[in-house]
């Protein structure tokens, strides 16, 4: 009796796709660091907004301050550029060594490919930004109430959906890097474009546009929408927080489809 495996009989599955994917993600040095960066600059720069704040006892000199829930995510801003960066590495750099051509070889449905390594990007992103908004939210109310300012807790109107909302707006974004690898496979090229999206094409558009056009559209811009996710209290310019969280889901949806599609149809 022969006792050798044979190969075709191995079943490929969706959830193996994604767990090889994860053990990836997981042991890659460049990704591990890219969290912690994001972690460190959430927790960090809100800290730091608060203990400034305390330190000089002007509390008028800070837009946040009377937003201390706003104040904690402070550093939502800078991060989103390291986890789009982190998305788009995901892709560009399996281009740029090959590693595309083996996954593809070992799993032949593209479709299982593209969908591991954004379930596996997005539920990473999304769980080690939930901690570190936590964090930064617990720590900086410690920060402001021994500090003689205006503290939030979680029981505040918003405060929970705020965070959720950052955790799940950086996801999005991680997730934008994602799909803008797949289609243009170059990492100055992916990153270039999420800075451009995230940073600069609002503020193009806001020189560009009159001013009464840009407050209305304006605010379905994916970075506009993404971060009224978690905005405290009401801005007639801004989308509601549920509004917001669709717009800024189509865009995403729309990008993924557009990377998916790309990636089906073109050779690797």
């Amino acid at each position: 009796m022969s006792t050798t495996t044979d190969l075709t009989e191995i079943k490929l599955t969706l959830g193996g796709v994604a767990r090889g994917e994860w053990i990836r993600f997981r042991t890659l040095r460049s990704h591990r660091w890219s969290l912690l960066v994001a972690t460190l600059l959430i927790a960090g720069l809100g800290i730091t907004s608060a203990a400034i704040l305390v330190q000089s006892g002007q509390a008028d000199g800070f837009s946040d301050a009377t937003d201390p829930t706003g104040m904690a995510l402070d550093g939502v801003v800078i991060t989103q550029l390291v986890v789009g960066v982190l998305g788009a590495l995901t892709v560009t750099g399996d281009y740029q060594t090959g590693l595309i051509r083996v996954g593809l070889a070992t799993v032949p449905r593209r479709s299982w490919l593209f969908g591991a390594k954004a379930v596996v990007l997005a539920g990473s992103v999304l769980a080690g930004m939930l901690v570190a908004v936590l964090v930064s939210f617990v720590v900086t109310q410690q920060v402001l109430s021994r500090g003689g300012e205006p503290s939030a807790t979680l029981t505040d109107p918003g405060a929970v959906r705020a965070l959720v909302g950052a955790a799940g707006y950086l996801a999005g974004v991680g997730l934008a890097g994602l799909s803008l690898g797949f289609l243009l496979r170059s990492t100055a090229g992916a990153v270039a474009a999420v800075v451009g999206g995230v940073y600069l094409m609002p503020e193009l558009l806001r020189l560009v546009t009159p001013a009464d056009l840009f407050e209305t559209a304006g605010r379905y811009l994916p970075s506009q929408a993404g971060q009224s996710m978690f905005r405290i209290g009401d801005d007639p310019t801004a989308l509601s927080p549920v509004p917001a969280a669709l717009v800024f889901g189509l865009w995403i949806g729309l990008l993924l489809l557009g990377a998916a599609t790309a990636f089906r149809r073109r050779d690797a």
